[in-house]
């Protein structure tokens, strides 16, 4: 494996059984919740300020959080077949 992907699915089932978590590998680092609900991320830790590394640029920072919940839907859609078959 060369390099670390962008987005990586975590769990800690002995913290928290239910949680779903992404960690965001490249700056600005972060880790974010699925929050089922709002259908959306919450922020858990910013290891880097994510406002700041975008200039406090709205769109950018929006524009990146589509693109992980993009990416974690197609996660879970694999998942799912991964378990179907």
């Amino acid at each position: 494996m060369g390099t670390i992907p962008k987005f990586l699915s975590c769990d800690n089932f002995m913290e928290d059984e239910d949680g779903e978590y992404v960690l965001h590998t490249e700056a600005p680092r972060f880790l974010a919740k699925w929050n089922e609900e709002e259908e959306g991320f919450d922020i858990v830790a910013e290891f880097e300020d994510i406002t700041a590394h975008f200039n406090g640029d709205e769109d950018k920072i929006t524009g990146l959080f589509e693109e992980m919940a993009t990416w974690y839907s197609e996660y879970d859609e694999w998942l799912d077949q991964d378990v179907e078959e």
